[in-house]
């Protein structure tokens, strides 16, 4: 009998101790990270937690559009989320930022002045620059081996069916504009138009409209060249060499992408110290080794290995940077972008 007495209460011993567990388990603190696809270290993630004892439910998004959507449709599960400049601007002026108390960015000294103070956001009260994009080509050099300079390959017949575009209103628009010697940020509607029919003729030549799988088309080749971002290029690159990643002559878009504070955020603190733990040195180095996107983090580089800093289409020179342009916070023209996309996609 006794020991049946002592055999029960271990059985409620090892239910009390699970219930505990499982009560600390759910009590872990939980920060909500929404960010582009491919745009974080291998580490990162696990490495926060485990510094900070807590959990990261980790997302993406495929275009600026789609994360203000998200939260305009009063999505209120996101903390940390990842806007380019000109949506800082759109987001700030809706108020779905939250200010950042800067008193807890030990690292924000590490940051590089010239991505810092942007119009879209003074004093950076509301996000803090993480990565630079630029939109361009990435062209399999083994199936395309003449040497690619311009746009004008992604409308070029004899790639018919093995061509892809970002499936981004804002960014698509910026090959065909640039083409036709149109500035990037126009508003003219006879610009838009004109930028729209040119992208109908192409859509016959084009395989897929994407931001997030065109790597996949590239590594499988499915496609042969692809309207790209820097650093994707570069990470399929390190499987597969013949992909390479070229700034074109045109005018082209560079972004600045922020770490920003969603208003609705129920773990603000938690997110000021992710973003402050993103700032650090070696962090920010790794991260940057791993995506092949510029760091916006000039401690940073330091650490980074120098055939990645001496790559001219990674970290341009100051007369290529020169050239490159921001896209602006557009308001209601913006629409104007959309209602054309809608169109080309539609028709």
């Amino acid at each position: 009998m006794k020991q049946f007495l002592r055999a029960i209460a271990f059985v409620c011993f090892c239910s009390l101790l699970s219930a505990c567990s499982n009560d600390e388990y759910h009590q872990v603190p939980v920060l909500s990270v929404y960010n582009w696809a491919n745009y974080i270290g291998k580490e990162t993630i696990a490495s926060f937690e485990k510094e900070f004892h807590v959990r990261v439910a980790y997302d993406n998004f495929s275009n600026n559009e789609e994360l203000l959507a998200k939260l305009q449709a009063g999505a209120q599960n996101f903390d940390v989320i990842v806007p380019s400049d000109y949506m800082v601007e759109t987001m700030r002026e809706l108020n779905l930022l939250a200010p950042l108390d800067h008193k807890q960015l030990s690292h924000f000294d590490n940051l590089d002045p010239q991505y810092l103070n942007q119009s879209y956001d003074p004093q950076n009260q509301y996000s803090v620059p993480y990565h630079i994009g630029i939109v361009g080509l990435a062209v399999n050099t083994k199936k395309i081996p003449e040497h690619i300079t311009s746009f004008r390959a992604l409308f070029d017949e004899r790639y018919r069916n093995r061509i892809s575009m970002l499936d981004d209103p804002r960014s698509a628009f910026i090959a065909p504009l640039a083409v036709l010697g149109l500035p990037i940020n126009t508003v003219d509607p006879n610009h838009i138009q004109a930028a729209q029919e040119l992208l109908l003729q192409q859509k016959p030549l084009v395989k897929a409209y994407t931001s997030d799988t065109y790597t996949d088309f590239l590594r499988t080749e499915e496609i042969w060249i692809a309207q790209s971002y820097t650093g994707e290029a570069y990470q399929l690159a390190q499987e597969k060499p013949e992909v390479q990643f070229i700034i074109p002559d045109e005018p082209t878009e560079i972004a600045i992408d922020n770490l920003c504070i969603s208003r609705g955020s129920k773990q603000q603190e938690l997110a000021m110290k992710f973003i402050n733990y993103i700032l650090r040195a070696d962090v920010a180095a790794a991260i940057a080794q791993d995506i092949r996107y510029p760091t916006a983090n000039r401690a940073a580089r330091a650490f980074i290995q120098p055939e990645i800093l001496q790559n001219p289409n990674i970290y341009p020179s100051q007369a290529v940077i020169a050239r490159l342009i921001l896209q602006k916070n557009l308001k209601d023209k913006s629409r104007l972008y959309d209602q054309a996309w809608s169109k080309v996609k539609a028709f």
